[in-house]
């Protein structure tokens, strides 16, 4: 498993989130860098989508991702800026060890 440098609060992340239409984000990923978040919310987009096809809400990946909308990784944050203090360590320890972090949805 990879090992990123050392990272903290003042870490610069990027972050991507993304939605079933109509709804509030219900998926979002922090990483270090721009392509791996954006990469990550497309994997995640791409698992709800199956999900919504099996349970027969959707006849095709296709069509479920189509009701899915995204925002990218466009801007960097600080890494304490996008976290709480709660999940702050398991940020990091996420980040450090893989590059990426699924936060806490509320």
């Amino acid at each position: 498993m990879p090992r990123y440098k050392e990272i903290t609060g003042d870490t610069t992340v990027y972050s991507a989130a993304a939605w079933w239409r109509e709804c509030d984000p219900s998926m979002q990923v922090i990483a270090l860098s721009s392509a791996v978040a954006q990469k990550k919310i497309h994997a995640l987009m791409k698992v709800e989508a199956t999900s919504a096809r099996d349970d027969g809400s959707f006849r095709s990946v296709q069509q479920a991702l189509g009701d899915i909308k995204w925002t990218g990784p466009d801007h960097a944050f600080k890494l304490k800026d996008l976290v709480s203090a709660r999940e702050l360590p398991n940020a990091i320890r996420d980040l450090e060890n893989a590059g990426y972090y699924y936060p806490e949805m509320p």
